[in-house]
């Protein structure tokens, strides 16, 4: 993966509490998010063809899908809870792709938003680690640390001015 640039960064990028705070130092719920987040983004860039992929991130995330996940406590802890929240993301960024590439402008807003559904994960894990009222207080700032693309950028990356009405 590449380093973002200071001009692709989202505006609300840094102005929400870090993993650590939001997660209550939950280690093993942030080591959790963080390799689900590694396995999205190594699942988009197979499928979108669009970068790079560097060996070494390819065997770092097949590591930890199929070796740390099954040692990670809290993944074991509430996998039950978890598992179809994982599915529901999986199928919403497949129907997004869809959306992408056969749809209309008004499907590509939606799939904008659809395609970060996984981070109804965080969301969740934050009423895990720390309940409702926990996770409500940080339902914002968790859903746009986790949305890295702005809706410009997404406009542009997919040329829509090229496409069809």
């Amino acid at each position: 993966m590449t380093a973002e640039k200071k001009e692709d960064l989202p505006p609300w990028d840094g102005q929400f509490p870090s993993m650590e705070e939001m997660f209550l130092g939950n280690k093993e719920a942030i080591a959790f998010i963080e390799t689900i987040t590694r396995c999205s983004h190594l699942y988009d860039d197979l499928i979108d063809e669009d970068k790079k992929i560097e060996k070494d991130f390819v065997h770092q995330v097949m590591w930890e899908i199929m070796v740390g996940l099954p040692m990670n406590g809290f993944y074991r802890a509430n996998a039950t809870v978890l598992a179809p929240v994982i599915a529901t993301g999986i199928l919403n960024w497949r129907g997004a792709n869809e959306m992408e590439a056969l749809g209309n402008k008004e499907e590509l807003y939606i799939s904008h938003a659809t395609r970060y559904s996984i981070n109804d994960l965080a969301l969740l894990c934050l009423v895990l680690v720390g309940g409702h009222k926990h996770a409500a207080q940080h339902a914002r700032g968790a859903r746009l640390v986790f949305q890295r693309d702005t809706i410009k950028h997404y406009l542009q990356e997919h040329d829509y001015g090229l496409r069809r009405q």
